[in-house]
């Protein structure tokens, strides 16, 4: 910092005043005054320039604020869609798991059932052979009574039994 200017007429410690030394004029009357209606940007208060700074960041703050709001809108309307489309799907989901219920029940029921059917084929076929006789090596001839040449054939086998085998032996066919 510049020293401050001492008084007219003071004198200034370790100057010696030279008895030649002129003194320093006074200053006009009419010499310019800053105008005092005006004030320049670079002239404003302190006040002032602390209400124009917090006016610019409060701005600043409402802007952000508002872009913030906007976004947070917008995610919670693709909040609230996810949201929907995961209710879906879970919906779907349950539906699903309640049909598959369903057909496994119904497949197990079929399968039981198929079971049994297949028991009850066995069981007439069973049946059915338990009274059929293949005979092999019978030599075909046209216009020939099969069923009396295999009732002759049985006879043969079993002499003392002509009559019941002639009552056991229904229907007979060629292979």
């Amino acid at each position: 910092m510049f020293p401050a200017f001492p008084k007219k007429g003071a004198m200034i410690p370790g100057i010696r005043e030279s008895p030649d030394a002129m003194p320093l004029p006074d200053s006009d009357p009419n010499t310019p005054v800053k105008p005092k209606g005006k004030k320049h940007r670079a002239e404003m208060s302190l006040h002032e320039l602390q209400k124009h700074i917090v006016g610019i960041i409060s701005a600043k703050i409402n802007e952000r604020a508002d872009n913030l709001e906007s976004m947070i809108n917008h995610n919670t309307v693709s909040i609230d869609a996810l949201k929907n489309s995961i209710d879906f799907a879970f919906a779907k989901f349950d539906s699903l798991k309640t049909d598959m219920k369903v057909v496994k029940t119904t497949t197990e029921k079929n399968e039981q059932k198929l079971s049994e059917l297949e028991l009850k084929l066995n069981d007439a076929e069973r049946y059915q052979r338990r009274w059929n006789l293949r005979l092999h090596g019978i030599l075909e001839e046209k216009q020939e009574d099969i069923k009396a040449k295999v009732i002759n054939i049985c006879c043969s086998m079993v002499p003392n039994a002509h009559a019941k085998i002639r009552e056991d032996i229904d229907i007979v066919h060629q292979l």
